[in-house]
Protein backbone atom coordinates (compact mmCIF):
# COMPACT_ATOMS: atom_id res chain seq x y z
CA UNK A 1 0.00 0.00 0.00
CA UNK A 2 1.19 3.52 -0.70
CA UNK A 3 1.50 6.31 1.54
CA UNK A 4 -0.24 9.74 -0.13
CA UNK A 5 2.83 11.26 -0.72
CA UNK A 6 4.31 7.72 -2.49
CA UNK A 7 1.30 7.50 -4.60
CA UNK A 8 1.42 11.38 -5.58
CA UNK A 9 5.23 11.13 -6.31
CA UNK A 10 4.57 8.10 -8.29
CA UNK A 11 1.79 9.17 -10.37
CA UNK A 12 3.64 12.26 -11.17
CA UNK A 13 6.45 10.56 -12.08
CA UNK A 14 4.79 8.71 -14.63
CA UNK A 15 2.26 11.83 -15.87
CA UNK A 16 5.96 13.25 -16.91
CA UNK A 17 7.36 10.42 -18.46
CA UNK A 18 3.64 10.37 -20.72
CA UNK A 19 4.72 13.82 -21.67
CA UNK A 20 7.96 12.73 -23.70
CA UNK A 21 5.92 9.67 -25.40
CA UNK A 22 3.02 9.36 -27.35
CA UNK A 23 -0.56 9.70 -26.55
CA UNK A 24 -1.26 6.16 -27.13
CA UNK A 25 -3.31 3.21 -25.59
CA UNK A 26 -0.51 1.38 -25.25
CA UNK A 27 1.82 3.91 -23.38
CA UNK A 28 -1.39 4.95 -21.02
CA UNK A 29 -1.24 1.03 -20.31
CA UNK A 30 2.31 0.68 -19.16
CA UNK A 31 1.26 3.34 -16.48
CA UNK A 32 1.19 1.14 -13.61
CA UNK A 33 0.14 3.01 -10.82
CA UNK A 34 -2.14 5.13 -12.38
CA UNK A 35 -4.07 1.77 -14.10
CA UNK A 36 -4.50 1.18 -9.98
CA UNK A 37 -6.19 4.41 -9.15
CA UNK A 38 -8.11 3.75 -12.59
CA UNK A 39 -9.18 0.62 -11.38
CA UNK A 40 -7.91 -1.08 -14.25
CA UNK A 41 -6.95 -4.69 -13.81
CA UNK A 42 -3.33 -5.68 -14.29
CA UNK A 43 -3.37 -8.46 -16.41
CA UNK A 44 -7.16 -9.43 -17.65
CA UNK A 45 -6.94 -6.35 -20.04
CA UNK A 46 -5.55 -6.29 -23.67
CA UNK A 47 -2.60 -3.54 -23.61
CA UNK A 48 -5.23 -1.26 -26.08
CA UNK A 49 -7.95 -2.06 -23.73
CA UNK A 50 -6.16 -1.13 -20.45
CA UNK A 51 -4.77 2.11 -22.04
CA UNK A 52 -8.43 2.93 -23.39
CA UNK A 53 -9.68 2.77 -19.58
CA UNK A 54 -6.46 4.55 -18.23
CA UNK A 55 -7.47 7.47 -21.01
CA UNK A 56 -10.55 7.79 -19.70
CA UNK A 57 -9.71 7.68 -16.18
CA UNK A 58 -6.72 11.13 -17.13
CA UNK A 59 -9.75 12.71 -19.07
CA UNK A 60 -12.49 12.32 -16.50
CA UNK A 61 -9.75 13.47 -13.88
CA UNK A 62 -8.93 16.41 -15.91
CA UNK A 63 -12.46 17.60 -16.81
CA UNK A 64 -13.56 16.85 -12.91
CA UNK A 65 -10.87 19.65 -11.95
CA UNK A 66 -12.94 23.23 -10.59
CA UNK A 67 -12.04 26.10 -8.70
CA UNK A 68 -8.62 27.79 -8.70
CA UNK A 69 -5.31 26.68 -8.70
CA UNK A 70 -1.88 28.13 -8.41
CA UNK A 71 0.79 28.00 -10.51
CA UNK A 72 3.49 29.83 -11.18
CA UNK A 73 3.38 32.14 -8.72
CA UNK A 74 -0.39 33.06 -10.49
CA UNK A 75 -3.96 32.22 -10.07
CA UNK A 76 -5.84 30.26 -12.31
CA UNK A 77 -9.08 29.17 -13.11
CA UNK A 78 -9.63 25.54 -13.73
CA UNK A 79 -10.53 25.88 -17.73
CA UNK A 80 -6.80 27.46 -18.86
CA UNK A 81 -5.40 24.64 -16.30
CA UNK A 82 -7.22 21.83 -17.90
CA UNK A 83 -6.55 22.61 -21.73
CA UNK A 84 -3.11 23.55 -21.12
CA UNK A 85 -2.57 19.54 -19.30
CA UNK A 86 -4.86 18.34 -22.17
CA UNK A 87 -1.89 20.36 -24.48
CA UNK A 88 1.15 19.30 -22.20
CA UNK A 89 -0.15 15.19 -22.46
CA UNK A 90 -0.80 15.63 -26.28
CA UNK A 91 -3.98 14.64 -25.60
CA UNK A 92 -5.10 18.13 -27.65
CA UNK A 93 -2.99 18.68 -30.59
CA UNK A 94 -1.19 14.85 -30.67
CA UNK A 95 0.05 15.77 -33.64
CA UNK A 96 2.36 17.82 -33.02
CA UNK A 97 5.37 16.90 -30.82
CA UNK A 98 6.16 18.56 -27.71
CA UNK A 99 8.28 21.72 -28.64
CA UNK A 100 5.39 23.07 -31.28
CA UNK A 101 2.44 22.48 -28.51
CA UNK A 102 4.14 24.16 -26.27
CA UNK A 103 3.45 27.74 -27.58
CA UNK A 104 -0.22 27.05 -27.11
CA UNK A 105 0.44 26.01 -23.60
CA UNK A 106 1.84 29.44 -23.13
CA UNK A 107 -0.84 30.83 -24.67
CA UNK A 108 -3.40 29.25 -22.47
CA UNK A 109 -1.42 29.85 -19.31
CA UNK A 110 -0.65 34.08 -20.33
CA UNK A 111 2.97 32.88 -19.60
CA UNK A 112 5.61 33.24 -22.54
CA UNK A 113 8.38 30.33 -21.43
CA UNK A 114 10.53 28.66 -24.17
CA UNK A 115 9.40 24.83 -23.98
CA UNK A 116 13.59 23.71 -22.34
CA UNK A 117 12.69 26.82 -19.53
CA UNK A 118 9.56 25.34 -18.93
CA UNK A 119 10.69 21.91 -18.38
CA UNK A 120 14.33 22.75 -16.97
CA UNK A 121 12.55 25.06 -13.85
CA UNK A 122 10.61 22.77 -13.18
CA UNK A 123 7.16 24.41 -14.58
CA UNK A 124 6.29 21.41 -16.43
CA UNK A 125 5.93 19.17 -13.60
CA UNK A 126 4.17 22.12 -11.26
CA UNK A 127 1.43 21.57 -13.78
CA UNK A 128 1.34 17.76 -13.93
CA UNK A 129 1.45 17.97 -9.98
CA UNK A 130 -1.99 20.18 -10.18
CA UNK A 131 -3.72 16.82 -12.08
CA UNK A 132 -1.71 14.63 -9.63
CA UNK A 133 -2.87 15.78 -6.84
CA UNK A 134 -6.25 15.83 -7.72
CA UNK A 135 -6.11 11.76 -8.92
CA UNK A 136 -4.28 10.98 -5.72
CA UNK A 137 -7.11 12.49 -3.89
CA UNK A 138 -10.52 10.97 -2.46
CA UNK A 139 -12.76 11.81 -4.85
CA UNK A 140 -15.60 10.44 -5.99
CA UNK A 141 -16.66 12.51 -8.99
CA UNK A 142 -13.09 10.86 -10.71
CA UNK A 143 -14.47 7.43 -9.92
CA UNK A 144 -16.16 5.50 -12.69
Amino acid sequence: MYSKVELLADVLHELDWLVGRDYTYANLAMMHVTRELAKVPEKSLPPNKAGYEVDRYIVKSIHTMVGHYELIGRRYEAIPIRVALRLQLGKNMGDLNLPDRQPYIMKELGRYYSEPTWRKNGYRLALLALLAEHMVRPNDQISK
